[in-house]
């Protein structure tokens, strides 16, 4: 269109607009794309005085024709709100025409909250295939807020396109009702990208019905939905407490295990009795036992628990070591005099307290004992002949500090080069801090060079560079599971080359037949030892 005829456009429209007749203004509407910016103004301030009857319907085709216009002309979408609010009526006679602007008008009566656009919603819905346009009548009716609308909008859960289901996920949050959050519970298990918005709606819901599905989900069988859960849990915090403390309670482990993970990242005190009842039923799980232990670590407890002592003389080293760093958290004279009546023993058992304190770093703990003539000569022992170098490096720091420069020259390796240099490197990838010192001793044990990591991605990055003699993973991590992390350096290397061992709390088939699907060359079942993990390197090695 030259400019001239631009001309003639606008005095056409002008002319349109004298006569009411809005076939003709629709026609030079068709143009406006072709108008100047201070044409396209003129336009809209022009029919900004006309009336409703006239005006809104045009106004509405220049809205929803270009995205780009009411961007460029806010006062555009203010103007329908404020012509629709005064003719309700109108929007709901446009609203019931077929006309390519229908969802433009949804829209409108959902922002508006017109109840008398709600039967024609609801049969649109019933009645409609075009997307959008279903789209604009699930969001119109969340936001009417009718309770009649939930079962229709429910049904369109089940409509097998991901966009209309996400649409009906976020208009039954918007309702937040009872009966919108049972019907959202009803469509769990069938698409983990739907769960996991389902799981955000019961997580920004936090009644006590989204509350106790959330609780639930941490029994999934999706490892996915259930690091999904336990996140939403950490950021919801204290409301999901009580029914956190209740799991302690129950007989599935790793629902004990997920809830204490919970509590340890949440710190909150009034877990600490509960966590230590569980531990003085003596779980058989020594799973439960390290998790317990080291959610208590987190925890401040109450003087003299000696019920933190007991955990020193378990049958599993792993749980010794976790409870060395609870004690040593929460240390008094009370638990102090307690564990040195135990080592005064001497015997193996009290050697196992001993290796427990030094290998958890317990510095607390070390002093206090370091006066103790049987606990310092074992512990210079296992020090200076057996420990990891980081493990020496700390407690010789730690003795200088405290001006006992004879023990700590005496545990500090010779002028020969560090035999760590010489060893084959292993890389062990697990959040949990605790786990990652017990890789260090058992890997130190085993004379491999253990690499540590607490975030999958950083492991991934120091791959780029190095090639170990074996990774070990942890299936559930927060940000990136045990799967995707195997499956990221199967990009890498093939299992041949480098061997993957998953490392896990969990004997569930479905996460097994994954992990081995994703790389993994063998599963390995927690707690481990020095003895459990150079089985499996046989079994991965075999007479290599």
């Amino acid at each position: 269109m030259t400019v001239f005829r631009k001309h003639l456009a606008l005095r056409e429209l002008r002319a349109n607009i004298r006569d009411q007749d809005p076939i003709k203004a629709r026609l030079v509407l068709d143009h406006f794309h072709e108008f100047s910016a201070m044409e396209q103004a003129w336009v809209i301030e022009t029919l900004a005085e006309c009336g409703d009857d006239f005006a809104l319907p045009l106004l509405v085709t220049l809205a929803g024709r270009e995205k780009e216009t009411p961007l460029k002309f806010p006062e555009l979408t203010e103007l329908i709100l404020r012509k629709a609010l005064d003719s309700p009526g109108l929007v709901v006679d446009l609203l019931g025409k077929n006309s390519a602007e229908r969802p433009y008008y949804a829209k409108i009566a959902g922002e508006l909250a017109l109840q008398e656009a709600t039967p024609l919603l609801t049969g649109m819905i019933m009645a409609e295939t075009d997307p959008a346009l279903l789209a604009a009548a699930i969001t119109a009716l969340a936001g009417i807020g009718d309770a009649e609308s939930v079962r229709v909008i429910a049904e369109m859960l089940y409509a097998g396109d991901n966009g209309l289901v996400g649409c009906a996920v976020e208009a039954l949050a918007r309702f937040a009702t009872p009966g919108a959050m049972i019907r959202l519970a009803e469509k769990l298990g069938q698409d983990e990208a739907t769960d996991l918005r389902i799981i955000d709606v019961f997580a920004r819901n936090q009644d006590e019905f989204s509350l106790h599905k959330l609780n639930e989900l941490l029994r999934s069988r999706s490892l996915v939905r259930r690091n999904y859960c336990k996140k939403k849990l950490v950021e919801i915090g204290g409301k999901c407490v009580p029914l956190l403390i209740e799991n302690l309670s129950g007989n599935d482990s790793d629902s004990v295990i997920d809830s204490l993970h919970i509590l340890r990242e949440l710190g909150d005190k009034t877990a600490r009795f509960p966590v230590r009842q569980l531990i003085n039923s003596h779980p058989r799980n020594a799973n439960v036992r390290f998790a317990a232990y080291e959610t208590l670590a987190s925890l401040p407890c109450l003087k003299g628990d000696y019920v933190l002592a007991s955990g020193l003389v378990d049958p599993v080293e792993n749980v010794r070591i976790t409870a060395a760093r609870a004690i040593d958290h929460n240390l008094d004279e009370v638990l102090a005099a307690g564990i040195s009546n135990m080592i005064n023993r001497k015997d193996e058992e009290a050697r196992g307290i001993v290796k427990a304190i030094l290998d958890g770093q317990a510095g607390r703990i070390f002093l206090a004992l370091l006066d103790q003539e049987y606990f310092r000569t074992t512990a210079r022992a296992y020090l200076s002949h057996k420990a990891h170098p980081e493990i020496r490096d700390f407690f010789a720091g730690l003795l200088e500090r405290h001006g006992d420069d004879e023990l700590a020259a005496g545990i500090r390796p010779g002028a020969a080069p560090d035999e760590a240099v010489l060893r084959d490197k292993v890389c062990a990838v697990d959040d949990s801090r605790m786990i990652l010192n017990v890789y260090r001793t058992v890997l130190n044990e085993l004379n491999f060079a253990p690499v540590l990591f607490q975030e999958p991605e950083k492991a991934l990055a120091w791959l780029e560079e190095e090639r170990p003699l074996l990774i070990c993973t942890d299936l559930n991590m927060p940000e990136m599971t045990g799967l995707d992390f195997i499956r990221n350096v199967r990009t890498r290397y093939a299992k041949e080359e480098l061997p993957v061992v998953l490392v896990t709390t969990q004997d569930d088939r479905k996460d097994n037949e994954e992990a081995m699907g994703a790389g993994a060359n063998a599963i390995l079942r927690k707690p481990f030892d020095a003895a459990s993990l150079a089985a499996v390197l046989m079994q991965v090695f075999g007479d290599r």
